[in-house]
């Protein structure tokens, strides 16, 4: 074999090729993984609920939760899912959603992005009339107690204020 007649055992490395500088190629960033959210048992005005760290960027920074009724939360963390967050649409309302695509159905959303707002799910789902806005009583909207909801048509909705007052929250051993 002269020297001219190299054989290559291993596979020629890009490093080689381009001077050391090799390029990765380019791939969607990994979606972080949905840790169970952390619940605890509180006493709201004397009566059972549930405190729940809500997930996502601004919500898990802000280190948020939302108040919901036991029952209520059984039954929407089995049909839709666990992860919640935060959403603020721009002005001073902020709303606690999913966007997971079970929960946009659950909500009556077909479509590529669906958006299902917690406190419509809780009281009524899809069945909740188009034109019917969802109130907070106590004007919190992190307060997802049954209690503290309240569907009016549109033009009510306009014109309601907060009637009643933010809950006394005891912690619970």
């Amino acid at each position: 074999m002269t020297s001219t007649d190299t054989v290559i055992d291993q596979p020629l490395l890009a490093d080689a090729l381009d001077g050391g500088r090799t390029r990765r190629p380019w791939r969607y960033p990994a979606k972080p993984r949905v840790l169970e959210p952390v619940v605890e048992p509180v006493l709201a005005d004397g009566k059972p609920a549930l405190r729940v760290q809500l997930s996502g960027g601004r919500a898990a920074a802000l280190g948020a939760r939302m108040l919901i009724d036991r029952e209520d939360w059984d039954r929407v963390s089995a049909k839709a899912g666990k992860c919640w967050t935060l959403s603020t649409n721009g002005s001073d309302n902020a709303l606690v959603i999913s966007t997971a695509r079970i929960a946009g159905r659950l909500a009556g959303q077909d479509g590529p992005k669906p958006k299902a707002v917690l406190a419509r799910l809780i009281v009524g789902g899809a069945e909740l009339l188009r034109g019917q806005v969802v109130r907070y009583r106590n004007g919190d909207p992190w307060d997802l107690r049954r209690a503290n909801l309240i569907a009016l048509p549109r033009s009510e909705a306009r014109s309601w204020r907060p009637d009643m007052p933010k809950p006394d929250i005891v912690t619970v051993q």
